[in-house]
């Protein structure tokens, strides 16, 4: 069994902890608060040594369509772990926003 974390709140896709090998995911909005696009060109997981966290494949790819004003997008993040324990993760989004890339 394993649990896990990313952007500093405890995913929790369900009450149970996802057992090793099997998969479990959990939604996460993505807001461009500003008024013009947002071209976001790459969404990276980081301090994740297990490998658990990806965008599942049910879930749209922001990277292919720039977000357009106040508009948001719902991502599916895929955790699946290959061994016990608590797995932490953090999600780092990199785009053209000029205040925080």
């Amino acid at each position: 069994m394993a649990t896990c974390e990313i952007c500093g709140a405890t995913f929790t896709p369900s009450s149970e902890a996802t057992e090793v090998g099997k998969s479990s995911t959990q939604e996460l909005t993505l807001t461009n608060t500003g008024q013009g696009a947002l071209a976001i060109s790459a969404l990276k997981f980081l301090e994740d040594a297990d490998h658990a966290y990806a965008l599942a494949p049910s879930s749209p790819d922001p990277t292919t369509t720039p977000l357009a004003g106040e508009a948001s997008i719902i991502l599916v993040i895929q955790f699946q772990p290959s061994s016990s324990g608590t797995l932490n993760g953090k999600l780092r989004i990199e785009s053209d926003d000029p205040k925080n890339p």
